[in-house]
């Protein structure tokens, strides 16, 4: 008889939640959970699960369900869950990186408190044409290689795109590719917003 025999139905119906929404965030990001299996497993000083567990927790903090976002408690309860299903697989693990876990699990925490009462409404101050130059004159001053360059292409490009840098924040991976010969190549799509 095993330990998970004593484990009460309600627990393991909550850890079977709390892995599904691991497995949904997975496949959002187009990653197998064979791979991401495999690349902790590998890692033996536990960044890889670490880093999973950072970005479960963003995916927790910033996804809307069908009745909007995760509440405080379910949101650290699954990533509490996951946690602990990720230990039981990869018992080897939990003393390099339970300190670091129950960490984003206390910053995960907090910032649901803060969205629930209202407390996340300070917005970032726009970059202006000032901060821009500023920030394009020191890369181009003390650009080394080609990348920098590129670098400040984004700037430039985020600017004229968006009209502030924090903006461009958001855009993910696939939508930004570097050719072979070092071009910049960003897809953007058009989106009408709600005053215009």
């Amino acid at each position: 008889m095993s330990l998970a025999a004593f484990v009460p139905t309600n627990t393991q119906k909550a850890r079977n939640t709390a892995v599904a929404a691991f497995k949904r965030m997975l496949e959002e990001e187009k990653v197998s959970l064979e791979f991401v299996e495999a690349s902790i497993l590998l890692d033996a000083s536990g960044k890889r699960l670490a880093a999973t567990m950072d970005r479960f927790g963003f995916y927790l903090a910033t996804n809307e369900g069908k009745k909007g976002k995760l509440a405080r408690n379910t949101a650290t309860a699954y990533h509490r869950n996951v946690k602990l299903w990720l230990f039981d697989k990869y018992p080897h693990l939990r003393v390099p990186t339970e300190l670091i876990l129950l960490k984003q699990g206390k910053t995960l925490d907090k910032h649901c408190m803060k969205r629930e009462k209202g407390g996340l409404i300070n917005k970032a101050p726009p970059c202006t044409k000032e901060d821009l130059q500023s920030l394009v004159r020191y890369v181009y001053n003390t650009a080394r290689v080609h990348a920098d360059y590129q670098d400040a292409a984004i700037a430039c490009l985020m600017w004229h795109c968006f009209g502030r840098s924090s903006d461009l924040g958001y855009i993910q991976k696939q939508h930004v590719s570097v050719s072979a010969d070092g071009t910049f190549y960003p897809r953007l799509l058009r989106v009408n917003t709600s005053e215009e």
